[in-house]
């Protein structure tokens, strides 16, 4: 796509009025902001207590590791994020939710202006815009923007990683929430390289140590201060008690009663013969992804409505396909995997 004038004046007009009307839609859904109910207030409690030197990590001891009472559960790219802010005066969280209220808005329709832009650079217009706006105003992803999840950025970051096939992005997206963590061996199998078996395991470990660099090095701190609490926290997603947004909507362990890890065996058996077959078979990269997603939204015993955010996100870059310039592969593996 040549930016010449008038596509960007386009691609602008379509951001504009886009971010008018979602701001909108926001102030109307919540006038003031996410409330202290949400789940944003307990990510700014946690960056505020960053900035005044606490570990937010260190809460989870004592903890049955079953029944959710707000622990930290995300890596902490965005708690320092926060607790930048906090620095800066936004030392209330009043303040701070009216910064992120318009930031939430700004990155969700970011979002759809890059859906809507990548489909005009190959005269998909009509497409680009359908999709673009299924994407903008589905109730999954307003309900995350109303709220003020961190959702919708770190879907962002992760298909923005699988389309230019970057693991240094795909660790962002992980360090800001870890729901990709999930896709990540696929990612890891899907870019790997090799003529033979060791070339290909090679390029595996080099692949994770720059996808798992970024969460690493924003982790060390709470890992030196209290490795306990923080491997404890990032651990009770796992074996948290089951439960769903959508009410009698149980999963398969619900049904047969597993309970705790047990209850993750079914998800976890079906990725692993996922993985199996993207090691094996031809399938491209966000095919992977939405077969990942499927699973965990069928199988994982704790279902959010946040989490349908990450799979509809992934639905326009089907009809778009991938760049080769983006699989960051030889020839060879990149027709393997197209």
């Amino acid at each position: 796509m040549t930016f010449d004038g008038k596509k960007i004046g386009v691609l602008l007009v379509f951001f504009v009025l886009n971010f008018v009307a979602l701001y909108s839609l926001t102030l109307k859904a919540m006038p003031k902001g996410p409330g202290k109910g949400n789940d944003i207030f307990f990510i700014y409690r946690d960056g505020q207590q960053i900035a005044n030197g606490i570990n937010p990590y260190s809460r989870i001891h004592g903890s049955d590791m079953r029944k959710n009472k707000k622990y930290s559960t995300y890596l902490p790219g965005f708690f320092l994020f926060v607790a930048l802010m906090v620095k800066l005066g936004l030392d209330s969280f009043e303040e701070f939710v009216k910064v992120w209220q318009v930031s939430a808005v700004l990155i969700h329709t970011l979002f759809g202006t890059l859906i809507f832009f990548l489909f005009s650079s190959r005269r998909l217009n009509l497409a680009g815009l359908v999709l673009s706006l299924i994407y903008l105003y589905n109730r999954f992803t307003l309900n995350v923007m109303f709220s003020g999840q961190l959702d919708i950025l770190g879907a962002l970051m992760f298909v923005v990683a699988i389309y230019f096939s970057n693991p240094y992005l795909f660790g962002v997206s992980l360090a800001i929430k870890q729901v990709a963590l999930i896709f990540l061996p696929f990612f890891m199998v899907l870019l790997s390289q090799g003529e033979s078996l060791a070339e290909r395991f090679k390029c595996l470990v080099v692949l994770t140590v720059k996808a798992l660099a970024v969460p690493i090095l924003v982790s060390l701190p709470f890992l030196v201060d209290d490795a306990e609490a923080f491997l404890k926290s990032i651990a009770f997603s796992v074996t948290r008690e089951a439960g769903a947004h959508i009410r009698g909507l149980k999963s398969l362990d619900v049904v047969i009663g597993l309970d705790g890890f047990l209850a993750r065996v079914p998800m976890l058996s079906l990725l692993l013969l996922a993985l199996y077959v993207c090691w094996r078979q031809r399938i491209t990269m966000f095919k992977a992804a939405l077969l990942v997603f499927c699973i965990f939204y069928g199988f994982n015993p704790v279902l959010l409505n946040q989490y349908f955010v990450w799979g509809v996100a992934l639905v326009p870059f089907l009809f778009l396909g991938e760049p080769a310039r983006g699989l960051g592969m030889s020839g060879g593996a990149a027709e393997r995997v197209q």
